[in-house]
């Protein structure tokens, strides 16, 4: 029953501090210059993935 309790006790620990980091990292995302940065990344991925499309031969 006691390893029960300390594996239970370690499961509320581990996620208390992965709630804490991705709070964290959601502060640190909302920033206007990570924002930009985050659409530029995600803006060129898409236009990559889209001239694979446009060049891609068919079967």
């Amino acid at each position: 029953m006691a390893m029960a309790a300390l594996q239970a006790a370690e499961a509320v620990l581990w996620y208390f501090v992965l709630g804490r980091l991705a709070a964290a990292a959601g502060q640190i995302l909302e920033r206007p210059r990570v924002r930009v940065w985050l659409d530029r990344i995600t803006a060129t991925v898409f236009v990559g993935f889209g001239l694979r499309v446009a060049t891609e031969t068919g079967p």
